[in-house]
């Protein structure tokens, strides 16, 4: 990370280790064998009937709905201890550390050369229930570092970098374009000094507009009649540098076009 007169300060952090899942997984495997044990002692109580066989069955049913749900468990913590690595993630207002296998890389926030927003998630009381994806940080070094669910909150760690990231990316396209240089953000988008293709269609800066809900962004053109046709969808998960691009196509659009259509852009 690059020396600096103000200290780094920490804005986020987070940590995954696999000894939780080591730890957790003799308790599972005494419950899996306690489940079994009782199991094994209501069919002998049932063979000699020494009470109801209704209720024994009841008993045993508990028994093998137990058991199968704590082999699930188990097999899951040790599926976890084996595949997840040690890892812990610091962000700073400076740049970022990814400490992993004993090797700590640190980057300034200048050293990223992408950041893509691949995670999704559902949502119940603004806490995530159910994630998968990654972000991720593609560095000049040619690594690429993937935030998953398993190291925590995927929409908290995008919101962090891309407070950083977003203006850092939008000026470096800037200078890109001011240099006659094509950007290509997906397969089928690519940004140039006049505008953007889009599904193999140009848009000038002047005609067009910018909508992005969730994770949904929507390119539109301005019609000869006035009103806007959308020429192309994309997932937002798949654009690189997003919240760059959408920075920049904000301020563009507004000095092609005036302060009302710029407003059109939805960051």
């Amino acid at each position: 990370m690059a020396r600096s007169a103000e200290k780094p300060r920490l804005v986020f952090q987070t940590e995954m280790r696999r000894r939780p899942f080591w730890s957790r997984l003799p308790i599972l495997l005494l419950g899996l064998g306690a489940a079994s044990a009782a199991y094994w002692a209501l069919s002998v109580a049932q063979r000699r009937a020494v009470a109801d066989s209704l209720l024994l069955d009841v008993g045993r049913l508990v028994a093998v709905i137990l058991a199968g749900l704590l082999a699930v468990l188990v097999g899951l913590c040790l599926f976890r201890a084996v595949t997840r690595r040690n890892e812990q993630i610091q962000v700073f207002n400076q740049g970022f550390t990814w400490n992993r296998r004993r090797q700590k890389r640190r980057y300034a926030w200048s050293k990223v050369k992408t950041f893509r927003e691949g995670a999704v998630a559902i949502w119940l009381f603004d806490r995530p229930l159910l994630q998968w994806g990654s972000q991720q940080i593609v560095t000049t070094d040619g690594l690429v570092h993937h935030f998953t669910p398993a190291h925590g909150d995927t929409r908290e760690f995008a919101r962090v970098v891309r407070r950083y990231v977003g203006p850092l990316t939008s000026t470096r396209m800037g200078q890109m374009l001011r240099a006659e240089r094509p950007i290509k953000l997906h397969p089928r988008l690519t940004v140039y000094p006049g505008g953007v293709e889009a599904n193999g269609r140009e848009i000038p800066w002047a005609q067009m507009s910018i909508k992005v809900k969730g994770n949904r962004m929507r390119i539109r053109q301005q019609q000869p009649n006035g009103k806007y046709k959308t020429i192309a969808r994309f997932n937002t998960r798949y654009v690189d540098n997003l919240t760059g691009f959408l920075d920049l196509a904000q301020t563009t659009i507004r000095i092609h076009t005036g302060e009302s259509v710029a407003a059109q852009v939805n960051v």
